[in-house]
Order: structure tokens, then C-alpha cells, then sequence
């Protein structure tokens, strides 16, 4: 019953969801004032919620920082590839490596595909697709013809596919991805007879660098699973964004550095982990969900979520801790760097497009348990939806207090600072976890700074970073959910790389 309203209503439906972002996003930031004149003490027990609720994170990603390093510790020193040699079937495992790009500079490609042949992993069951965009022209032809000559017979393969511009395709990755899977799976398995089951496809942004011995680390994480699970799992590695944290201008360093950290923080908790970015898969699952999405910008939470559902629910995602480096947003100049940055942010923040699919898709799929269900909406609505909206209430028992002089007078109005101000304070205790992490994590300055000032940066940037995370990730996301809610809907732009 419900899938037949769902589907009968789709449109509709999706329209309303699209509003609900940008919705709670406004309603959140303009709360302390309307809240505090009308509803005082209820905006008083939110403010005390969400203190709670940001004591709460703070100690998750503070727990996950100390056990994702520790495991990024031991990790990198494993010879995965002799473990993975112990197994019968490990010479089957194909990997097929896309690179999607449209006017990424050669240069750039070049150390990704230089990074790549380090790979401890046998060279020969690596299978490289360069996946250009057409309209990148004659510019991104020479650079495809020049990479082929210059890799040729150091992997199994490599190969290169042109998407063109097709009728109600969205031009970005998504829709790149799906011409060069469906390619892809059409050379390997149709024509050179590779086995399905046994072929395992990383979708690998241009800029994005794999640590050594990735393949081999998610080769072994595959074969080790019973082997119906083999092809219901996606492997994510944590984005660091540490190619160029030192080039980059000040306030796109203090952004990046926090978000690499976090994200470490964050594959401690796989349970609440999507893919994202850079990360790997069973081809043969990607083939039976119909590939990437065509009609989307995110394309890494949509083909998730495509498996999700047509897998009855059985998708999770498993971390791998062994970093993978990535470019900071990068351009010629200062302010164009800033520019870069944040419309990187906002195309981020704008993955909260893709949530009405999800929320439709829950509905229909009623064979999946509905606490799995709501459980994965709630960690998706949680990271998108909140995004923004969550930053302004702690504002709301300042604003309530001066606004409101009536609700001032009662005990609640006179404890409230005093209890927030305590439970945010409480937090300072977890920083501490994130600010040596991310000391010990930063690539080396080329200027060889000592440690001395090399400590003194990283504190000056963690001063800095509420009031950078303010203006470079809450500021594009308000601005991403408002052109949602307005209907106003962004294209795809490929964040510049120099």
C-alpha cells in the first residue's frame, strides 16, 4: 500500500522532501530568537539537548581518533599481500581501478597513476579505466593518449573511456562512473572472461592517492568474509587531505586538516560509515544494482543506497585504516583558493538532494527490517540535514536570556549558561585527542619547520577552526540546503586542481 502511494505520488513527494533541508536548516538559525521570545523553556531543554548531543560526538570521534590511529599504526606495517596468498581462490581477485576526470591537469593524474603502481598487489590483476568526460576535448584527449603510452604494461590493463553528453543524464561522476562500469564490465567479463564474482571495482577520484597496500589490505578483507557477504560490502578508507595541506592558503589548511582528522575519527564507528569519495566494491554487486546513478550529483551515498535496497538491507560498509591522500581545494590565487573550497563544501553539503530517494526507497523496501531502515535514515538525515542547523543552537540560551527579560528572572534562565558553558567545556577534553592527532598525522612541512613550530601552527589552526569551520563548511551548507529548498538546483563543478 505504501509503495503504490509512494509511486503515485513521486513527485510530489520528492519536491516536499527537497524543502525539508533548507526547512530545518531556517527554522534552527532563526530559533534562538523566535524560540526565545515565545518558548523560552523549550528552547532552553534543545540547547541542553544538543550540548549533550555534541558532548556525546565529541567523545565518539575523540574515542575513534585513539583507536583509528592505533589501528592505522599496525595496519601499515602488515604484509597484507602474503596474508592474502594463503587463501585458494587469491589469484581470481581482479581489481578495476576508475579514474574519473575531465580537466584535471596532467600532471595530476600522473602522481596518481605514478602512486598506483606502487601498490604491493600483483600488478597484473589491476585494471586501470581512465573515464573522461567528452567535452573535455581535444585538451583531455592528449592527456589520455600521453598516460597510456607512459603506463603501458605496468598494470594488467589500462584503458580509457569518453563519456558523452546524453539526454537527461546530470554531467558529473555519477553519470561518468555508470559509462565506464557498464564499459568496463563489458571488456573484462564479456570479452577477456574475468569472473564476476571475482572482480572487485575502486572508484578512485583523480587527485586521490591509495596507500600501497590498499588493494591488498581490501583483497584480504574480502576473501576473509563467508562468501555470500563477499559481494554485500563496500570498503572505505579515511580522506585525508594531505597532497598539498601546506600550499594551500590558511584557512582551506585549518578546514582540511580538521576534516582529515575527524573523518579518522570517524571509521571507528562503521556501523554509521557510507562510502565517499574514493572507495571499493564488488563489480558484480554495482551490476546487478544498475550501475551508478545517471540523474545525480552524490554518487557515492546514491550507488550505496542502490545496493542497500536491492540487497534486502544485508549492504554495510567496512573501514580500511590505511589513509588515502587527497588535494586540499587549491587555485591560482587566495580568494579563487576560497572560492574553490567553498563550492567544493557546498557540492558536499548538497548530497542532502539525494535523501528523498532514500526516504522513498524506505518507505517501498518494507521486506527490510524497519529498525535497519531508520537507522540508516537517521544517520543520513543526521550528517545532511543538520549539518548547518545544528552550529546555531548553542547560541540560543544567549539570545533567549537577552531577548526574553521575563524568562531571565526564572532558575531554569539562570542555569542554563552555567550547565551548557559546563558540558561544552567537557568537550575541550576530547580536542585534545583531535589536536594530537593531527600533529602526528600532518605530512612533514617541506620547509623541514621544527616541532616547536610545527606544534605552534597546528594550535594557532585549531584556535582558528570554529571560526573557519563557521565560514567554510557552515555558511556553503546553509547556502546548499536554501537552493534546494528553493529549487534552485546546482550543477555538478568539478573542484579545480592546479
Amino acid at each position: 500500500m505504501m509503495k503504490n502511494f509512494v509511486e503515485k505520488y513521486n513527485r510530489q513527494i520528492q519536491r516536499s522532501l527537497e524543502i525539508v533541508p533548507g526547512v530545518i536548516t531556517w527554522t534552527f538559525i532563526t530559533s534562538p530568537v523566535w524560540a526565545g521570545l515565545f518558548f523560552p523553556e523549550i528552547m532552553a531543554y534543545v540547547v541542553i539537548f544538543f550540548s549533550l548531543y555534541w558532548f556525546f560526538q565529541s567523545a565518539r570521534i575523540g574515542r575513534g581518533i585513539i583507536v583509528s590511529y592505533k589501528r592505522v599504526k599496525k595496519d601499515t606495517n602488515r604484509d597484507w599481500l602474503a596474508d592474502c596468498k594463503s587463501f585458494s581462490d587469491f589469484e581470481k581477485i581482479q581489481h578495476l581501478v576508475i579514474i574519473p576526470f575531465c580537466k584535471e591537469p596532467l600532471s595530476t593524474l600522473r602522481n596518481t597513476l605514478n602512486n598506483l603502481t606502487k601498490q604491493t598487489f600483483i600488478k597484473e590483476q589491476i585494471h586501470v579505466v581512465l573515464a573522461m568526460e567528452e567535452f573535455a576535448g581535444e585538451f583531455g584527449r592528449e592527456n589520455v593518449e600521453t598516460l597510456l603510452s607512459e603506463f603501458k604494461g605496468k598494470f594488467g590493463n589500462i584503458w580509457a573511456t569518453f563519456h558523452p553528453r546524453i539526454g537527461g543524464e546530470v554531467v558529473g561522476k555519477s553519470s561518468n562512473m555508470a559509462w565506464a562500469g557498464k564499459w568496463a564490465k563489458k571488456k573484462l567479463v564479456d570479452e577477456l572472461d574475468y569472473d564476476l564474482d571475482y572482480i572487485y571495482v575502486t572508484s578512485n577520484d583523480a587527485d586521490a592517492r591509495l596507500h600501497s597496500r590498499y588493494l591488498s589490505c581490501v583483497t584480504h578483507k574480502v576473501l576473509s568474509l563467508p562468501k555470500r557477504l563477499r559481494h554485500l560490502r563496500f570498503f572505505q578508507s579515511p580522506i585525508v587531505f594531505y597532497n598539498n595541506l601546506w600550499r594551500v592558503t590558511l584557512p582551506v589548511r585549518i578546514r582540511s586538516a580538521t576534516a582529515s582528522v575527524i573523518e579518522m575519527g570517524r571509521m571507528a564507528s562503521p556501523q554509521d560509515l557510507h562510502p565517499y569519495s574514493t572507495y571499493t566494491t564488488s563489480l558484480k554487486m554495482v551490476h546487478e544494482a544498475g550501475y551508478w546513478g545517471t540523474k545525480v550529483i552524490p554518487e557515492d551515498y546514491h550507488l550505496f543506497y542502490k545496493c542497500f535496497f536491492n540487497n534486502g538491507g544485508d549492504v554495510d560498509v567496512l573501514p580500511v585504516f590505511l589513509p588515502t591522500s587527497a588535494d586540499a581545494a587549491e587555485s591560482t590565487t587566495f580568494w579563487k583558493s576560497i572560492k574553490n573550497h567553498y563550492q567544493q563544501v557546498r557540492r558536499w553539503a548538497y548530497g542532502a538532494s539525494d535523501d528523498p530517494y532514500v526516504f522513498k526507497e524506505t518507505l517501498r523496501h518494507s521486506e527490510i527490517p524497519l529498525a535497519k531502515r531508520l537507522y540508516r535514515l537517521f544517520i543520513l538525515t543526521d550528517f545532511h540535514f543538520l549539518w548547518a542547523a545544528k552550529s546555531f543552537i548553542p547560541f540560543g540560551s544567549f539570545v533567549a536570556l537577552l531577548i526574553n527579560p521575563t524568562f531571565g528572572q526564572t532558575v531554569l534562565a539562570h542555569n542554563l549558561p552555567r550547565i551548557s558553558s559546563l558540558i561544552f567545556k567537557s568537550c575541550f577534553v576530547f580536542t585534545i585527542a583531535l589536536v594530537a592527532a593531527d600533529i602526528l598525522m600532518r605530512p612533514k612541512h617541506p620547509k623541514k619547520y621544527s616541532k616547536k613550530k610545527l606544534l605552534a601552527i597546528s594550535l594557532f589552526d585549531w584556535f582558528l577552526s570554529p571560526t573557519v569551520g563557521l565560514l567554510f563548511s557552515v555558511i556553503p551548507a546553509i547556502d546548499a540546503h536554501t537552493r534546494l529548498m528553493l529549487g534552485k538546483y546546482l550543477e555538478y563543478k568539478v573542484t579545480e586542481k592546479v
